[in-house]
């Protein structure tokens, strides 16, 4: 009895040392199908055909051989034709310096995209007159600042916004030379809200050369 449970731990020690161990799964990318992709169970024409993918689908694929891809789907790996995959690579997460920030307007309704080309997704469409935090990006696009975010507008339709300082206010201590009529607008047929008598003590500033 001893014997034959000898022998069967045995046959199992070969059995498993007999199995292959996979090597290392090639590094998994991350991918874009830029037509509508076949995906099979073998990378052949011929291979079974599991699904079919619409343009613009993300995956996670990696190199198979030349002509073909693995493509990882529910936890499993299929083949798809290598062309057909246009790899994405991640934006740098770590700014080492943040570009000079201006103020800018825009001057049309402008489209706020997540990268800074014209078939990107447009996050948000800014109004006309919008003012908004941006810096340059290249000669073409700007780099917009929304909700906490970076993303990226046409350059050419942000304008520098001028911020025009206001001149203070001098204020002079005076009395009324006569009668003061003070109106509700800068108009003499404008409502008169108050009557100030001769000598009354006024503090007045300069509007124009008409009013004050």
């Amino acid at each position: 009895m001893n014997m034959k449970l000898f022998k069967l731990a045995l046959i199992m020690i070969v059995l498993l040392f007999s199995i292959q161990i996979p090597s290392a799964e090639a590094a998994t990318l991350d991918g874009e199908t830029t037509v509508n992709l076949n995906v099979r169970a073998t990378p052949s024409t011929n291979g079974k055909l599991i699904q079919t993918l619409k343009k613009g689908t993300k995956v996670k694929y990696g190199t198979y051989n030349k002509e073909w891809s693995k493509i990882y789907l529910n936890s499993r790996t299929y083949y798809a034709s290598a062309q057909y995959i246009k790899r994405i690579t991640a934006p740098a997460t770590t700014v080492t310096k943040q570009a000079a920030t201006s103020t800018g307007v825009t001057t049309v309704n402008l489209n706020i995209r997540v990268s800074a080309h014209s078939q990107a997704t447009v996050y948000r469409t800014l109004k006309k007159g919008t003012t908004v935090q941006y810096a340059v990006h290249n000669s073409s696009w700007a780099k917009v600042y929304v909700d906490g975010k970076t993303y990226y507008a046409a350059k050419a339709y942000i304008a520098p916004k001028v911020v025009t300082s206001t001149p203070a206010v001098t204020k002079e201590d005076g009395y009324a030379n006569r009668e003061l009529k003070l109106f509700g607008e800068r108009n003499q047929k404008s409502t008169v809200l108050k009557v100030l008598p001769v000598n009354s003590k006024v503090v007045s500033s300069k509007y124009n050369t008409s009013w004050s």
